[in-house]
């Protein structure tokens, strides 16, 4: 398809990930002001299910496909203004914005891993030339949750947790903006082929953890603005930070159990907050 594998007929083979914008450039490219390559569809896979400690850096290992959708632009000189790329759903909703003058996510303090096997901040970039960004393809991460770096580490390239909610499957729309100017292409995502779990128990998953997820940004804020009840509010934060990773944790249908401790957790909610 868009890999391009490389073998040596010896003891190695490299694999060059994703060559559709080599397919797509032309001279006209070279002389646009900017262009956002058609990307190829993405897959929805989980990337890591080590669950064990990591292999030593020193052990000879390959390395995995990016964990997202691979997205490319092209830059043909400075951009007056900062570089945004979008990401909408099939209603138009944005699910996450990022800038080129974003400021980059420091390492997480008091991290439980050194930093050699942390992955370095992704930026988009808004030089002149060709960039590739990978959009891991979820919601920005839930608010009021302490981050950490998962034990199952990759050499120079472990990412932070909890990540937003994924995005179901389906079709998406990127959108480039340089200097005013708006480039679009459509991204469509498939799920991982080796899982048999039925397209209406995913969604009712994401509808859960989505819930939650709003939950927890209502939650911190009524936190903030009312420091009487602030470790009450923590406290049932902290429940919906608990059900949220067990929904999130893998592409399975929802148990009873957890349907209905959801359930629970809302009503709570609502009951705290006045409706």
């Amino acid at each position: 398809d868009n890999d391009l594998v490389v073998g040596t007929h010896g003891r190695s083979f490299w694999i060059l990930d994703d060559i559709s914008p080599l397919r797509q450039f032309s001279a006209e490219t070279a002389r646009a002001r900017a262009e956002l390559f058609a990307p190829g569809d993405a897959w929805r896979v989980r990337w890591n299910r080590w669950t064990d400690t990591p292999l030593p850096q020193e052990e000879p290992a390959g390395e995995n496909p990016p964990d997202g959708a691979i997205l490319y632009y092209w830059l043909g000189s400075q951009p007056r203004s900062p570089v945004v790329l979008e990401i909408l759903n099939s209603r138009g909703s944005l699910i996450r914005r990022l800038a080129s003058d974003d400021p980059p996510e420091p390492p997480l303090l008091g991290q439980n891993v050194p930093e050699y096997w942390i992955r370095p901040p992704q930026v988009l970039s808004a030089e002149p030339g060709m960039h590739r960004f990978v959009w891991d393809m979820t919601y920005p991460p839930p608010v009021g949750v302490n981050q950490r770096y998962p034990i199952s580490a990759i050499y120079r390239n472990t990412p932070r947790v909890p990540t937003g909610p994924w995005v179901l499957p389906g079709q998406f729309t990127v959108r480039l903006t340089v200097d005013g100017e708006i480039y679009g292409q459509p991204l469509t995502i498939k799920m991982d082929p080796r899982i048999q779990t039925p397209t209406e128990a995913l969604r009712q998953q994401f509808d859960l953890s989505i819930r939650l997820y709003q939950g927890m940004a209502t939650l911190t804020e009524a936190a903030q603005a009312t420091p009487v009840r602030r470790e009450e509010l923590l406290a049932l934060h902290r429940r919906f930070s608990s059900l949220y990773n067990i929904l999130q944790g893998s592409d399975a249908v929802p148990t009873t159990q957890a349907v209905e401790a959801v359930q629970e957790a809302l009503a709570e909610m609502s009951r705290m907050l006045g409706g």
